[in-house]
């Protein structure tokens, strides 16, 4: 069996599936991650891209954040299976990662049917107000990071020495009290908030409501430039995260690649960024990219483990390329990153993982056959 009758085979048995209480099937991350969560909503948007499903998977994944959105505009950020089968809905950390209001937007586009689109447009409201509402706490006017794992960046150099790498409470509405770094201003939690935005203008605008899309415009516009002001040091041209105190913590890692995907940057600023850490062989230019933080930065160490946002290469960091590096013409550098990953997955017997080696390729034991690696390797083959 080839490596592609391979993954084509697990993704048909194994993570096209049923879920309870849901009308249409899912695409479940790996058996690791039993379930699906919001930052892997764009994964379900690239299957229906490749499967020629017609939104079908995109759509599902949507309903199911939807239909789980309470009252007061939170999305949940995973909604899984537990060991005995019981359904468990978490709210306890944001995890989006990719503006969700701009995945209901390129699901909509499949079959543009307006009263579909004015519900996603009322649901992304609500949730970008529940945000503006419990995430602005130090009154900056960016979204607040609380912990560590708002990011989906377990084991990130970057929260080094902060309290609360994981959750610490189950109402993520609630602030730390007793950390002197948290509340943060991240760049990647402000970028897919900048995304939100920025999609519900467009929204906005495709509902006829133009006092509103200029509303919405003027908000992202705020956000961008909140970024600019809080998390940019011009000395070095990076982004990033900033304590309640307005200290920058200097760590390089691959969050600012949100403010790419997300379409934060002007092609100006983003070809600046990216010739100088991009394609610089000692930033994040390494052998098997994007490692998740850059080869010049003291936390690049090899931990030993895996499962880590401080070191290794992750297929979520390598399958949102699709998001910006065409975008913003790096067509070639993208085309090699895809070879790069599809050759290293070819030369492995590997049950295609979460993340690579940055230096040697070797894949992690971290949770085989996961999604976003799988995908990848496919959009590689319709691609190259």
């Amino acid at each position: 069996m080839s490596r592609v009758e391979e993954v084509l085979t697990q993704i048909k048995t194994k993570h096209l599936c049923a879920f309870p209480d849901h009308p249409t099937p899912l695409f479940k991350i790996s058996e690791q991650y039993n379930g699906y969560w919001l930052e892997h909503a764009f994964d379900a948007l690239v299957w229906s891209y490749l499967s020629e499903d017609g939104g079908a998977m995109a759509r599902s994944h949507i309903e199911l954040f939807l239909n789980r959105q309470k009252s007061d505009g939170q999305l949940p950020f995973c909604v899984r299976m537990d060991e005995q089968g019981q359904v468990l809905v978490r709210y306890r950390q944001l995890q989006e990662c990719v503006s969700f209001a701009r995945l209901c937007l390129e699901t909509w586009r499949f079959n543009p049917d307006p009263a579909e689109l004015n519900r996603y447009y009322t649901a992304c409201i609500a949730w970008a107000n529940w945000q503006e509402r419990y995430r602005m706490t130090t009154q900056r006017g960016l979204i607040e990071t609380f912990c560590g794992y708002d990011t989906g960046h377990d084991n990130s150099g970057r929260f080094s020495g902060i309290r609360y790498p994981e959750a610490f409470s189950e109402d993520t509405r609630i602030p730390p009290v007793d950390c002197p770094q948290a509340p943060l201003l991240s760049p990647d939690v402000n970028a897919v908030y900048y995304g939100t935005l920025s999609a519900l203008a467009e929204m906005a605008g495709l509902l006829g409501k133009r006092a509103e899309q200029t509303d919405w415009q003027e908000k992202a516009q705020a956000v961008r430039d909140g970024i600019f002001l809080h998390c940019y040091d011009p000395t070095d041209g990076f982004f990033y995260d900033v304590d309640k105190k307005g200290n920058k913590i200097r760590c390089k890692s691959i969050a600012v690649t949100a403010l790419f995907y997300e379409r934060v940057l002007t092609q100006t600023e983003a070809d600046t960024l990216f010739q100088r850490y991009f394609m610089s062989e000692t930033e994040f230019r390494s052998p098997y990219p994007y490692p998740s933080v850059s080869q010049s930065d003291p936390t690049f160490k090899d931990p030993g483990s895996f499962n880590s946002w401080g070191y290794f290469s992750q297929a979520l960091t390598a399958l949102r390329t699709l998001r910006w590096m065409p975008h913003y013409g790096y067509t070639e550098e993208w085309h090699r990153l895809l070879r790069i990953w599809h050759s290293a997955w070819e030369a492995s017997s590997h049950p295609f993982g979460q993340e690579l080696h940055p230096i040697t390729g070797e894949p992690s034991p971290s949770s085989p056959y996961y999604s976003s690696c799988m995908l990848l390797y496919l959009l590689a083959e319709k691609i190259l």
